[in-house]
């Protein structure tokens, strides 16, 4: 494999935003997108504090004719003139469901629950440091089907529909602000083919993303960055006189990559996402070129489980235009599969 330097470069740029940067957030804070599951002029701000088990929530109430309760209390939470109030919440797990409830003066009841996520740990006597390094890692094996055209010069176009076996490794290296992780794509069985040749196709990603802190829930913005590397290997088969097909594709292309993601969490156990990825590619550094490149979006909707796991369906497409050995080929897929988190 002719990788260049370029996952060389990922990793050293990597591992060294883990030694010089410190942890952040201890507890992420998850509301509910659908404004008729939240409490009206309610908004939650920051978490400001925590110790041991205790998080402490700052917000803003904005009805003076309604009283606060902590959903396991019975006291009516202090709220300033400017509708600031602070309620600490005892959690002992990595998830905790909360609720705060509303009472106004006719005795209506609005509640709202919400969801605290530790992504950080603080141990007594000592500063917050990382959750354990397999606390940080999440594996996600997936599997699809893959509709697949191929063109190139001087060879008959192909097709085929395949399954697909995809996998993805994330790890939290700085939360919330950084992670990083890589992905593979390999055809793992062709159900049909337009001729008689055994093409299989490897993909694999290494990716370094920031999660940028201006977007507040119900939304999540990511830019990663990476490297992509691509092959295919491909059994010629045979022609009417005995003699092999001539051979077609390419082999060991790889170049940076960046594709944003967006997510929309849609409540405490679904969301919605997208990405949009663009990578030039070519079988060595002097290759690169805007039409060397593949270009590729997805789609997303993901399901936190009754075991705490989740699991995802996902569309994609790509779309792979590369000149190999001086020869145009393109490749386009569409995918549909599904996903479970280990």
């Amino acid at each position: 494999m002719n990788w260049g330097y370029g996952p060389l470069i990922f990793l050293f740029l990597a591992q060294n935003f883990f030694l010089f940067n410190a942890a952040a957030k201890e507890v992420q804070l998850l509301r509910s997108s659908d404004s008729s599951m939240r409490i009206q002029g309610l908004s939650l701000d920051e978490i400001y504090s925590t110790e041991d088990d205790t998080v402490k929530v700052r917000g803003t109430f904005l009805n003076a004719d309604a009283t606060l309760i902590e959903g396991k209390g019975s006291t009516p939470l202090p709220v300033d003139e400017k509708g600031g109030f602070s309620v600490s919440f005892k959690i002992d797990a990595k998830t905790s469901d909360q609720e705060l409830i509303a009472i106004d003066g006719v005795g209506k009841i609005e509640r709202e629950t919400f969801t605290l996520k530790v992504v950080a740990t603080k141990t007594a006597g000592s500063e917050m440091k990382p959750l354990a390094w397999r606390e940080r890692l999440v594996l996600v094996p997936g599997l699809s089907f893959s509709s697949i055209q191929q063109s190139e010069e001087g060879v008959a176009d192909y097709s085929s529909v395949a399954l697909t076996a995809k996998g993805s490794v994330n790890y939290a290296l700085d939360p919330p602000l950084w992670d990083a992780g890589f992905s593979f794509y390999l055809t793992a069985l062709q159900l049909t083919r337009s001729r008689d040749v055994d093409v299989r196709y490897f993909g694999l990603n290494l990716r370094l993303g920031y999660i940028v802190p201006e977007a507040e829930e119900p939304w999540k913005v990511t830019i990663y960055g990476g490297w992509y590397y691509a092959t295919m290997f491909v059994n010629p088969g045979l022609d009417s006189n005995g003699k092999p097909f001539r051979t077609f594709g390419f082999t060991n292309v790889s170049g940076p990559q960046i594709y944003p993601t967006i997510k929309y969490t849609l409540s405490t156990t679904d969301a919605l996402s997208s990405y949009f990825k663009f990578s030039p590619v070519g079988s060595s550094l002097s290759l690169l070129s805007l039409s060397n490149r593949e270009i590729a979006f997805g789609f997303a909707f993901t399901r936190v489980l009754e075991d705490g796991h989740t699991g995802s369906i996902v569309l994609d497409f790509s779309q792979l235009n590369l000149t190999f050995a001086g020869i145009l080929s393109s490749v386009s897929t569409l995918s549909l599969g599904a996903s479970y988190s280990l």
